[in-house]
């Protein structure tokens, strides 16, 4: 049983503990991967050392996110969620603007739902993700990514009913959704056609792909953070898998600028994909 301080005051912090090979792997990974990407796009752009120190900091941030997602989507699997952070990091790399909001969003939805620390969310929790998902509309984040909240907690109120507190906090979430379409931009389905075709093509490949991934997610073997005889639900993870298909669905009706703000939500659904297809070893 693990015993985090933080875990009496939060079920969705997960404090990386170096002693973990993977964990500790990507504490030097993540920062030594955004430094690279700074480094690269410093020596082939114009670009101030001021701008150069921003972008190594945003590109560390993307990779660990891109990261910690994969470990959400496919928590037995070790490899799926570097593979996704060494695509985020590409993705960085070849210039697109990624959005840190974006991937957050699907990333604490998914947690919300996997309940992979073991506990059911705390009233500080509640409280977070109800101004989390406030930050996100008045920060100017898409529509969707204030409703993926507010579906995750209204999920995990269906698969637990003694959590119907969480229905304030996703009401707090949708009515913060409702503001960032009438503040943002709705969605438009021809924004979808302003995509390039090869973009449409690789979207509705990993789309699908990732679709046979949910269905054929076999029963999980890891087990949550605060209990270690008990094993995370089937059924959480694979709603999980759906809520961060349905983000990057949806990214997609923002149009180009929002499918490349989302690029980092593709990678690990990507390495999930990948992580299943490669043998299990661990890392």
């Amino acid at each position: 049983m693990m015993t985090h301080k933080v875990y009496s005051y939060s079920s969705l912090a997960r404090p990386l503990d170096p002693k973990f090979r993977t964990n500790l792997a990507v504490i030097i990974l993540a920062p030594l991967g955004g430094i690279a990407v700074a480094i690269y796009l410093y020596l082939t752009n114009i670009m101030g050392i001021g701008d150069t120190v921003l972008l190594a900091i945003e590109a560390m941030f993307v990779a660990f996110l891109a990261w910690a997602l994969g470990r959400e989507l496919d928590p037995d699997i070790n490899q799926s969620a570097f593979v996704a952070m060494a695509l985020a990091l590409v993705a960085v790399a070849l210039g697109y603007n990624t959005s840190i909001l974006n991937i957050a969003a699907v990333l604490f939805a998914v947690r919300i739902v996997n309940r992979t620390v073991g506990n059911p969310l705390k009233l500080v929790d509640l409280i977070m993700m109800g101004l989390f998902a406030a930050g996100l509309a008045i920060l100017g984040a898409p529509w969707w990514t204030c409703f993926l909240i507010a579906a995750a907690l209204t999920i995990d109120t269906v698969f637990d009913q003694t959590q119907g507190n969480n229905l304030m906090a996703a009401g707090v979430a949708f009515i913060a959704g409702l503001y960032a379409m009438a503040m943002n931009g709705a969605p438009h389905p021809e924004n979808a056609v302003l995509i390039e075709r090869g973009w449409l093509v690789a979207a509705t490949v990993v789309g699908g792909l990732f679709l046979l991934m949910i269905f054929t997610t076999p029963e999980p073997h890891s087990c949550c953070d605060v209990r270690l005889e008990e094993k995370l639900q089937k059924r959480r993870i694979q709603a999980g898998m759906a809520l961060a298909l349905a983000g990057a669905i949806a990214s997609l009706f923002g149009g180009p600028p929002q499918l490349f703000a989302t690029l980092p939500v593709w990678a690990a659904l990507a390495g999930v994909i990948e992580g299943r297809a490669m043998p299990k070893r661990k890392i």
